[in-house]
């Protein structure tokens, strides 16, 4: 009883003052006076009645004199007239029927108060609490009957009556402008919901959660609402088969719009926990609608793929060349496949990141598909006649640079297995088109390098490699119509294959030395050659200037005739290039038939020992390209 009368007290602060009104007749006791001069006599206490109470909206005030009431009649054991008891008691409970009427007219008109009427909501709330707490005290009274309508149990009408009044606005929204340019109604629908509970709950925050106390926590209580009625109104739209722009719509509401535009507003974020508002649908629903918007996406994409390939495929059969974009061959089948996939990839995003990221997975394995296709289109353009085709080649070179990029790029929505397969592919085309290119120059160089390291070559070396720097030259020049990087590749995969040809022929066995003489001389040649070949390739761009290096140690090893300076030079050409083998060191060994067997015995076996083991593990690999006959 004494936390009761606390509790009433505090309700009774609530209460806003008004001027000349008491609840009660209660007639004051006049000072006495200072003088003996006549005072004037205090302005009369103005006493409302229940009704009039209700006209100016005062309704705690009028709902605390139906409770004084309520008191008087079932709180006396005098014995009374039984009618006239029923009468009053019928007639208290008739006016409980018209204060619960205007409390809930205020609630139901919380969005369109004037300012004197939020005075009436502020009022109706608090006789709300003043209604939860009788209901609490009749229920602990044990020595009285309580009235028959107690518990009247004001709070949870109050919430269903709210929870009816927030069903009443999510339905049948006309007023809500920005939606009318949406091109479906599903999509309008939606918005006009969507706006129409981001307005409301900024008219709680802004002006209704004035008028309660904080024990309602009115603005938690009315963003529940509106987020459970959005979500049935939405879970209703669902259920109907939805075209894939609708889908999208939805699911971009649900995942972007709602959680982020509608709950993050600066507004509503300072009153409102959003911690409860969980996703908008079940998430059964959710994975159905994903999983047809995703499939439609992935179809999509795959179609595109498809047309630009084949489309490809039609310029090269038609024998059409290639456009040139700044004098360079170029196809746009790389960036055609890339914009398709982040394209889509970015729609999908705006909805989701967990979304996008799922779509890249899926799109992936469509993209190692493509590169399989697109391999068999590149084999077969490098086996045609016809004249379009080396065109053809250097234009796609670029793209499979491009894909490569893309592939690493994006190495986090691949699964392990897929990703090397992928980076497989595009390696075996990058080889095979390099490969194609380089074969040209090397199919129109065979004769040249026939005459290399020959005893005609060492009779005039210096003719011969003229002669063959200006045929490498010409074809180096022919290769101008590739775009910069894959020139670049292109001249330093040449330079290699160039020096590696030449290493071949000068191991081949072919040449004899018979003395210092023709040893020295031979190296003076290899010098002159490797400085041409070294220059040529470095004028084009290469910047293998190793190779250059390494023909003049093989030279250094010709014209050295100490067996022990011989020994030390090949044991530093080993760790060098680990890859140089006793094979390669004993066909190098046969251009210098003045060692004794002895010596060259030993360095071959301190190869075979060794090799490499010497080294700072720093060595680069050459060797292994130069393929040797056996005799």
């Amino acid at each position: 009883k004494g936390k009761g009368k606390g509790k009433r007290h505090k309700l009774k602060k609530l209460l806003p003052k008004r001027k000349n009104h008491k609840q009660s007749p209660v007639t004051p006791t006049p000072a006495p006076p200072a003088t003996s001069l006549p005072t004037a006599p205090p302005p009369p206490v103005v006493v409302l009645s229940f009704e009039e109470n209700l006209e100016q909206h005062w309704i705690a005030e009028a709902g605390q004199q139906l409770a004084e009431l309520e008191e008087r009649l079932f709180g006396q054991d005098d014995i009374r007239d039984a009618r006239e008891l029923q009468e009053q008691v019928d007639k208290l409970e008739n006016d409980y029927e018209k204060l619960y009427l205007h409390i809930w007219l205020m609630v139901e008109n919380s969005f369109s108060l004037s300012a004197d009427e939020k005075e009436g909501l502020q009022s109706a709330s608090l006789c709300i609490l003043q209604e939860e707490e009788r209901d609490q005290r009749w229920k602990v009274e044990t020595q009285r009957v309580p009235p028959f309508w107690r518990p009247r149990k004001c709070r949870k009408h109050f919430s269903n009556l709210l929870w009816k009044k927030v069903e009443r606005r999510m339905e049948n929204i006309v007023d809500e402008g920005e939606a009318d340019g949406l091109s479906t109604s599903v999509k309008r629908d939606i918005c006009r919901m969507g706006r129409r509970l981001q307005r409301d709950l900024l008219s709680v925050v802004r002006s209704v959660k004035t008028c309660y106390p904080p024990e309602f926590d009115i603005c938690n209580v009315y963003a529940r609402l509106y987020h459970a009625a959005f979500s049935l109104r939405l879970q209703k739209i669902a259920d109907f088969v939805l075209d894939d722009d609708d889908c999208c719509y939805l699911l971009c509401w649900v995942h972007n719009l709602y959680p982020n535009d509608i709950l993050k507003h600066e507004e509503l974020e300072a009153d409102i926990n959003t911690s409860p508002l969980t996703c908008l649908l079940p998430e059964q629903i959710i994975n159905q609608l994903e999983d047809q918007y995703l499939s439609h996406k992935e179809s999509r994409v795959k179609t595109w793929i498809l047309t630009t390939l084949e489309n490809e495929e039609e310029g090269w059969a038609k024998a059409a060349l290639p456009v040139k974009n700044d004098g360079c061959y170029h196809s746009e089948i790389a960036i055609d496949v890339i914009q398709f996939i982040d394209g889509v990839g970015r729609e999908v995003k705006a909805i989701s990141d967990n979304m996008h990221r799922v779509l890249k997975e899926r799109l992936m394995p469509e993209l190692q598909n493509f590169l399989q296709s697109y391999k068999r289109f590149l084999e077969e353009v490098m086996k045609g006649k016809q004249e379009n085709c080396t065109a053809v080649v250097k234009a796609n070179l670029p793209s499979i640079k491009l894909l490569r990029d893309y592939v690493q790029g994006n190495s986090e929505f691949f699964q392990e297995e897929t990703e090397k397969h992928c980076l497989s592919l595009i390696t075996e085309m990058e080889s095979c088109a390099y490969a194609y290119l380089a074969g040209l120059m090397h199919e129109d160089l065979k004769l040249q390098y026939r005459a290399l390291v020959t005893q005609a070559w060492l009779k005039d070396s210096e003719t011969m490699m003229v002669n063959l720097v200006q045929q490498i030259n010409s074809h180096l020049m022919g290769y101008r119509d590739l775009q910069t990087p894959c020139l670049q590749e292109l001249v330093r995969r040449l330079h290699v294959e160039v020096v590696t040809e030449y290493t071949k022929r000068l191991l081949r066995k072919r040449l004899k030395l018979k003395d210092e003489k023709q040893q020295k001389e031979a190296a003076n040649q290899v010098c002159f050659d490797s400085v041409s070949l070294q220059r040529l390739f470095s004028d084009h761009g290469s910047e293998e200037h190793w190779l250059g290096n390494l023909l003049q140690r093989v030279a250094e090893v010709l014209r050295l005739q100490d067996p022990s300076s011989v020994q030390l030079e090949i044991a530093t050409l080993v760790n060098d290039y680990p890859d140089l083998s006793e094979r390669h060191v004993g066909h190098l060994l046969y251009l210098k038939p003045t060692l004794p067997s002895k010596a060259i015995k030993d360095i071959r076996r301190s190869v075979l020992e060794y090799g490499g083991s010497l080294g700072d593990g720093q060595g680069r690999p050459f060797f292994s390209k130069v393929t040797l006959k056996t005799f």
